[in-house]
């Protein structure tokens, strides 16, 4: 039975103190009375116990809102330290568009080889480029967002000193290349200026065209020699340009960007918004849980009063016999 109305329990807390009076006053040397504490200090830890079990929801949530205010405070200051990017850089679909651009290098060498008289000087470059190019391809092609750009411009670096150093190419062609890139990353440019960039790296090939022709004129070739070597030249000047354009954005990024502070930043504020929605589902889930009575509360809401109440009532009954033995005294 469980007793739904504080009638029931005011009328029933009377009635025990009217019958713990009587019995304490009619039967003060009842031999009972000794076993009274024995009954009252077990009953009172229990009722600690069952408090202490109905309130685990009530630790659980107030656990799980330090952890959540926590966690708020901890996004408050990773929102405090964001990196500053100054504007929006290339979207996904361009980058990967240079990869593209930049794995038709591959293409063609492989095209050469099942058909090695097709525009020989094209090959020839093509073949010498792809070993270097092609490990970059990858990156480019599997573009996201600007936490992908650090493995872009890193590689970048990568493929301009090879080609800079590479003995299979026209080093007097293509070390201008690697130094204009080097160059550029000192330039500052802003992430908006596209068209900044791209006159930056169209304003190489002027000067690269006039480096083969000034040693085109330095050699003394004959007329052979001269259309065998002129078109290698061309190549070589067209492939580092598109190398270039192909990694125009790392020229265009900051610098925090590029050394990957930005990716960091990003990664740490996405796992730490993470558990912040965990936290709250957990607080939900605890919410609901708390407002489910379990076992212990409904057993010291609805009858544990009623227990306490007769375990009072044996001391005040246990008073009063004790009064009445002083009187009589």
């Amino acid at each position: 039975m469980v007793f739904r109305f504080p009638m029931w329990i005011i009328c029933f807390s009377f009635v025990v103190l009217i019958v713990g009076l009587l019995i304490g006053w009619y039967f003060p040397k009842w031999g009972g009375w000794e076993w009274v504490d024995a009954i009252y200090y077990p009953l009172a830890i229990v009722g600690i116990i069952l408090l202490y079990l109905e309130s685990t929801s009530v630790r659980e949530i107030a656990s799980a809102q330090e952890q959540r205010y926590t966690l708020e405070q901890r996004l408050n200051e990773i929102e405090r330290a964001r990196p500053e990017v100054r504007a929006q850089l290339s979207g996904r679909d361009t980058v990967r568009g240079a990869g593209e651009i930049l794995s038709s290098i591959s293409r063609i060498a492989r095209i050469c080889e099942r058909t090695p008289s097709t525009t020989f000087a094209a090959c020839f470059v093509a073949a010498d480029f792809a070993p270097i190019t092609q490990q970059a391809e990858r990156v480019l092609l599997g573009y996201n967002d600007e936490r992908d750009l650090p493995d872009v411009c890193e590689v970048a670096g990568v493929v301009f000193r090879e080609i800079g150093g590479s003995a299979a190419l026209s080093s007097f062609l293509t070390k201008p290349v690697a130094r204009h890139y080097f160059k550029g990353l000192e330039e500052g440019f802003m992430p908006f200026e596209f068209k900044a960039v791209q006159s930056y790296i169209d304003g190489l090939k002027p000067r690269l065209e006039k480096e083969a022709k000034d040693m085109v004129r330095a050699l003394n070739w004959n007329d052979e020699e001269r259309a065998l070597m002129e078109p290698r030249y061309e190549a070589h000047i067209e492939y580092g340009i598109r190398i270039l354009e192909s990694f125009e954005v790392c020229l265009r990024a900051p610098e925090n960007v590029r050394s990957g502070q930005y990716a960091e930043w990003v990664s740490r504020q996405a796992a730490t918004r993470s558990q912040y929605e965990q936290i709250e589902q957990e607080l939900q889930q605890l919410h609901i849980a708390a407002n489910q009575l379990g076992t212990a509360a409904i057993l010291r809401a609805s009858y544990w009063p009623f227990l306490i109440i007769l375990a009072l009532s044996l001391k005040f009954s246990k008073g009063i016999a004790s009064l009445r033995k002083t009187q009589k005294l």
